[in-house]
């Protein structure tokens, strides 16, 4: 077997893993997969184009190139969700900053007001 094919069967591998956790978190949410894991999967998906590309003598199992465009159609799949999901997930987060906001100017003006610390600090 070609060490491109062994190389693309491992990166497979990986995205496949990579949708193990994606479904299983996918009752709650696919953000909690993690960051770390999204790096990973860029960094895999990274290291199957440029195998592909250097693969000039046509050396990769054509299974494996199928199994692999099969896992680019299935990542497809999920982005739109992903999408959804950072969208709300900024939402909260801003949401989140307005409040802490709000309620750290509010603290500032009530010690102002009675006195309880020096804001020259």
């Amino acid at each position: 077997m070609a060490d491109v094919t062994r190389q693309l069967r491992r990166v497979n591998q990986k995205l496949e893993d990579f949708f193990c956790h994606a479904d299983s978190a996918a009752g709650d949410a696919l953000l909690a997969v993690g960051p770390d894991r999204f790096v990973d999967l860029l960094s895999e998906l990274t290291r199957a184009g440029e195998l592909i590309a250097a693969d000039t003598a046509n050396t990769v199992a054509i299974d494996e190139l199928i199994r692999y465009r099969e896992n680019l159609e299935r990542l497809q799949g999920l982005l739109p969700l992903l999408q959804v999901q950072l969208h709300l997930q900024r939402a909260g987060l801003d949401s989140e900053r307005t409040h802490l906001e709000a309620a750290s100017g509010w603290a500032i003006r009530s010690k102002l007001h009675f006195g309880y610390c020096d804001i020259s600090r």
